[in-house]
């Protein structure tokens, strides 16, 4: 894979910039159809794909074959969205003037995506941008190039003329700024970090560029006591392990009514454990590895902090058992964890949950920070 610098991100941004009037003028239809061969061709490699993916991030084959399906479905979304591009008539002051909304594409767009979801996020704001007759520069996250070359390939078998859409792989210092301020990009679309998030936002904003930002969240779940525990304990387990935490809507925080605490507690461990750690490849593997030394480095961290104020660590923390190379980690729940510790603050995006009890709605809703 290239590793790019300013110069072959501006020629990208040029050969977007010459292919949007023509791509433009293209009717609905067209485009519509084009977007549907783009899906249809993703289809035909999903295994290919799919394999492309657990390779460089480890996620779960069963995942990863999802996920490719689930990119897939938005080509296929959007391109029917190109023909439903309407305008409006709006109302006005006098019977002898008539307003018409007439909705046009901006430009040229820059698309930047993290590595957790490595095909969906990108195809998510591609196939969005191509159905409003946009062209598009995307620069994928350094570790997880391969899945949004599967999407440029896939869209240039299905007829998307060159220059519609350009992918370009580099450091984010050098390449970063020329696309949040190159006077052809009309808008920027961001999924990542709010740190990140930020940045973008100065730069970008400085220009006045239109701006898409997704950025890391915050996702508590409340359990009552009229809840069914066991089949609630599961599907909280599988939401919030879904490929290994690192989800931007998983579950950060249980929060469960006293009364079914401990019921629930020991629900969740067990379905934790049912949960299969192993390489991404293997049919059975429900949890493959953390992408990468990083997030690793980060999930320890977090357990270490929680465990060292107090918290009740009762499943994980170790490496699995046979798994003595690679991200592999067991997921950690936590119980009774401070207000004080980390992943009570922040986003552990890693496969740590923490379960506090409560009282009743008004304390289970009540502000923690």
């Amino acid at each position: 894979m290239p590793y790019v610098g300013s110069g072959e991100a501006r020629e990208a941004l040029e050969a977007a910039e010459a292919a949007f009037p023509a791509w433009a003028g293209l009717s609905a239809w067209e485009r519509s159809r084009c977007l549907r061969r783009v899906s249809d061709a993703i289809r035909a490699r999903k295994e290919e794909f799919a394999r492309w993916m657990t390779l460089e991030m480890g996620k779960a084959i069963v995942e990863s074959r999802a996920e490719v399906n689930a990119t897939a479905d938005y080509f296929e979304w959007y391109g029917e969205e190109a023909k439903r591009v309407y305008g409006d008539i709006v109302p006005a002051h006098t019977t002898q003037k008539r307003h018409w909304v007439i909705r046009q594409p901006l430009g040229v767009t820059v698309a930047i995506t993290p590595q957790n979801f490595p095909s969906v996020l990108p195809a998510r704001k591609i196939s969005a941008a191509l159905a409003a007759a946009c062209t598009m520069v995307t620069r994928p996250a350094t570790q997880t190039p391969l899945s949004s070359l599967a999407i440029v390939q896939a869209c240039e078998d299905g007829g998307v003329p060159p220059g519609v859409i350009n992918l370009i792989t580099g450091p984010a210092g050098e390449v970063g700024p020329l696309l949040l301020s190159h006077p052809t990009v009309k808008k920027v679309s961001l999924t990542g970090s709010l740190e990140v998030g930020r940045a973008i936002a100065r730069e970008a904003g400085a220009s006045l560029k239109k701006e898409a930002l997704e950025l890391g969240g915050s996702a508590p779940i409340l359990i009552f006591e009229d809840a069914d525990v066991e089949p609630a304990a599961r599907q909280a387990a599988v939401a919030k392990f879904r490929n290994m935490g690192q989800v931007c809507i998983a579950i950060t925080r249980i929060f469960v009514q006293e009364s079914i605490r401990r019921p629930f507690e020991e629900a969740f461990v067990a379905a934790t454990r049912n949960l299969r750690i192993g390489p991404g490849l293997e049919e059975t593997t429900n949890l493959g590895p953390l992408a990468n030394r990083d997030g690793l480095a980060k999930t320890e961290e977090f357990v270490a902090d929680a465990v060292s104020r107090g918290t009740r660590l009762v499943y994980g923390r170790c490496r699995p058992a046979g798994f003595e190379r690679g991200y592999f980690y067991t997921p950690a729940v936590l119980c009774d964890v401070p207000e004080t510790a980390r992943v009570s603050r922040e986003e552990p995006f890693g496969p740590i949950v923490p379960i506090t009890g409560f009282r009743d709605l008004d304390d289970g809703i009540a502000p923690r920070q």
